[in-house]
């Protein structure tokens, strides 16, 4: 009885469409109209701040690294060892910037304690050096603590490449804006380096 009851009420549904088949046709096209229209003002929000409450800790945190560095292109490495202001460290602190800005797919610029300027005053004026000079001395000398010093002659930088035991280092790689999705579809999924794209164009062959 249910089955029939439910069938009675589609057929009496359908003959009211028979009867206003005009009008359920002209209102089904100003639907799909009004839809069309309504896509082109569609707003898509990719950010993943969307996915995080307002005081999520992980906000807050991108919150505090866009006020020291301006906004969040940014790849960092944290570097850790006894020391950084020994010749072999700071070597190797300067191997490792260089690498990345290579390496690494839109990068516009290393930013670490051997890529830093420091202005300097002099009898003919200012001049801009860099903290670590091309030549690094060796640990223990006069011109290592030089290093040193101005490390640490201006806080607001020193906090952002070295800590206070200097122990700890970053290399703030900062990157290019991306492109947008058409561009990215026809380098393919994942950004590799011209060196990566040279071997595996080499490979196919």
């Amino acid at each position: 009885m249910k089955i029939e009851k439910i069938n009675e009420l589609f057929a009496r549904f359908a003959g009211q469409l028979l009867k206003m088949r005009w009008i359920t046709l002209g209102i089904f096209t100003l639907v799909i109209i009004l839809s069309v229209i309504g896509m082109k003002r569609m707003v898509k929000e990719t950010s993943f701040d969307d996915y995080f409450i307002e005081d999520d800790p992980m906000l807050v945190m991108t919150d505090e690294f866009k006020s020291h560095f301006g906004n969040d292109y940014y790849v960092g490495v944290l570097t850790q060892c006894d020391d950084h202001f020994t010749k072999e460290n700071l070597t190797m602190l300067r191997a490792l910037s260089n690498e990345l800005l290579d390496s690494l797919s839109y990068a516009d610029k290393v930013t670490s304690l051997t890529d830093s300027e420091f202005m300097v005053g002099s009898d003919e004026g200012m001049t801009i050096e860099q903290i670590v000079p091309d030549e690094i001395p060796a640990e223990g000398s006069a011109a290592m603590d030089s290093i040193k010093a101005r490390a640490y002659s201006k806080p607001h930088v020193a906090r952002k490449l070295i800590s206070q035991k200097g122990d700890l280092s970053w290399i703030m790689v900062k990157l290019r804006q991306f492109p947008k999705d058409s561009v990215w579809k026809k380098q393919g999924t994942v950004a590799c380096s011209p060196s990566i794209r040279k071997t595996q164009s080499s490979g196919s062959n």
